[in-house]
C-alpha cells in the first residue's frame, strides 16, 4: 500500500570547502558509453523543442571545453587560464544574460559526508569558479531526498535554487504518494555520476563466483542479501536480479555501510550489495570477494569478475547523481548549468575525487537535460514494473 508523506522541512545550512587535484582527459566531445549514452547531444541528433543557440551548438561548445581541458592537462595553460577560457566558451542564457549575479543555493537531500553530499560539493569546486559565484550548500536530510525536492519545487524558478537528485526520488515516487510527480515536476539539469556498485561474498563462505550464488539460492530456495533497504533503488535491483536469474532473494536493509559489511562478515547474510569504494579495503585484504558488478563495468583489480551485461541483463535501475531545479526553470538556464557542470566534471579536481571513490570506472556518464529526463522516466517505469510484480500486493 502506498502511504501519503507529510513533509516536515527541517534543515541546516552549510558552506562548501573542498579541494583536490590531478589531470584527466575528457571524452572527445562525445558520447558516454553508459546507458543511456550521455553524449551531450540527444540520441536523435536533434535539438528539443524551444531551441536556442547554446543547445543548437552544444556539440561545438562541448568540443571547445574539451580542448581547453586537454590544454590544461598537457600543461600548456594554467588552471586560471582554463577557467577563463571555459567561461568564454559557454554562452550565457539568452533569457538571463547576467545569470548568475548572486550565490546559488544547492539543496542536498541527505546528511553531510555521504556519497550524495560529496558529489555536489566536489563537482561544485570548479563549477563555482566557472559560474563566478558561490555555491551555498543546504543539507536538508529526510525522506530519501524528498524534503529537498519539495523545497526546491517551491522555490522561484530563477536558477538560484537547485538540488541534488539521485535514484532515491523516482523510487519513492513508486512506493509513496506525493504532492508532486518527480518525473514531471522537476526541471532536469544534468547527471555526472553513475553507478559503481557490485555484489560481494565473504571469503571462505563456500561462495566464490556469481554462478555459486545462483546455485546456492536455487538449491536452498533463497539467499539473504544486505542492502540499503527494500523500498529504494537497491530493492528494485534485487527484484530485477530475482526476475532475471529465477531465484529468490531476501532483502535485509541496513542504513549504514558498516552495518551491511558487518552483516556479511558475521554470517547474517550470504551476499552484500554495496558501492565498490565502501568495501575496497576488504576486497584488497582478501576478506571479501566481488562476484558481480552492475551495468557493463569491469574493474582493473578484478578483470575476470562479470557484470550484468555479461549475462545479458540490461536495465535503467542504476544509481546516478545529478542536479534538478523547479519545474518552470528556463531551458536555457538548464542548458547553461549542464555545460558548466560538464566542464567541472572533467577538470582535475573532480576527476581526482572520482578516482578516490572508484567512480571513474563508471565514466563517461554525462547526461544533458533531455537525456536525464528520459533516463529518469525509464528508471521509474522499470522500477514500477518490479514494484507491481514483487511488492504491490504484500
Amino acid at each position: 500500500m502506498k502511504k501519503l508523506f507529510t513533509l516536515i522541512v527541517v534543515f541546516a545550512m552549510t558552506l562548501s570547502l573542498a579541494a583536490c587535484g590531478g589531470p584527466a582527459e575528457p571524452p572527445q566531445s562525445s558520447a558516454g558509453s553508459k546507458p543511456p549514452a550521455g553524449s551531450g547531444a540527444s540520441s536523435s541528433g536533434q535539438s528539443t523543442p524551444g531551441t536556442f543557440y547554446a543547445r543548437e551548438h552544444r556539440a561545438e561548445i562541448l568540443a571547445g571545453i574539451d580542448e581547453v581541458i586537454a590544454s590544461l592537462n598537457a600543461g600548456s595553460i594554467s588552471y586560471d587560464e582554463a577557467i577563463s577560457k571555459i567561461q568564454e566558451t559557454i554562452p550565457k542564457p539568452e533569457s538571463s544574460p547576467d545569470y548568475p549575479n548572486r550565490d546559488i543555493t544547492v539543496v542536498i537531500g541527505w546528511g553531510e559526508g555521504g556519497s550524495s553530499d560529496k558529489y555536489p560539493r566536489n563537482i561544485g569546486v570548479d563549477a563555482a569558479k566557472i559560474l563566478g559565484v558561490n555555491l551555498v550548500y543546504l543539507n536538508m536530510a529526510g525522506s530519501n531526498g524528498d524534503l529537498a525536492v519539495a523545497y526546491t519545487l517551491e522555490s522561484d524558478p530563477d536558477g538560484y535554487t537547485i538540488c541534488g537528485i539521485n535514484g532515491s526520488q523516482p523510487t519513492t515516487q513508486i512506493f509513496y504518494e506525493h504532492d508532486y510527480v518527480f518525473t514531471e515536476d522537476m526541471a532536469f539539469i544534468t547527471a555526472n555520476q553513475s553507478y559503481a556498485e557490485g555484489l560481494f561474498v565473504k571469503a571462505g563462505s563456500g561462495l566464490e563466483t556469481w554462478e555459486d550464488v545462483v546455485a546456492y539460492a536455487q538449491e536452498h530456495g533463497n539467499i539473504n542479501i544486505a542492502t540499503v533497504g527494500e523500498t529504494n533503488d537497491d530493492g528494485l535491483v534485487v527484484w530485477a536480479l530475482q526476475d532475471f536469474f529465477k531465484m529468490k532473494m531476501t532483502n535485509i536493509g541496513y542504513t549504514k555501510a558498516g552495518e551491511r559489511t558487518t552483516a556479511l562478515m558475521g554470517g547474517h547474510v550470504e551476499l552484500l550489495a554495496d558501492s565498490v569504494g565502501n568495501v575496497m579495503q576488504l576486497v584488497e585484504s582478501g576478506d571479501v570477494i566481488p562476484v558481480l558488478y552492475y551495468g557493463d563495468i569491469h574493474y582493473d583489480f578484478a578483470p575476470d569478475v562479470p557484470s550484468f551485461s555479461d549475462y545479458g541483463l540490461e536495465m535503467s535501475l542504476y544509481r546516478y547523481r545529478g542536479f534538478g531545479g523547479p519545474k518552470d526553470l528556463a531551458d536555457d538556464i538548464c542548458e547553461y548549468l549542464y555545460q558548466v557542470f560538464y566542464a567541472a566534471q572533467w577538470l582535475p579536481n573532480y576527476q581526482e575525487f572520482e578516482a578516490t571513490e572508484f567512480l571513474n570506472y563508471s565514466q563517461p556518464f554525462t547526461l544533458a537535460p533531455e537525456e536525464l529526463k528520459e533516463f529518469v522516466q525509464s528508471f521509474y517505469e522499470e522500477g514500477l514494473d518490479m514494484y507491481n510484480k514483487y511488492y504491490k500486493n504484500k
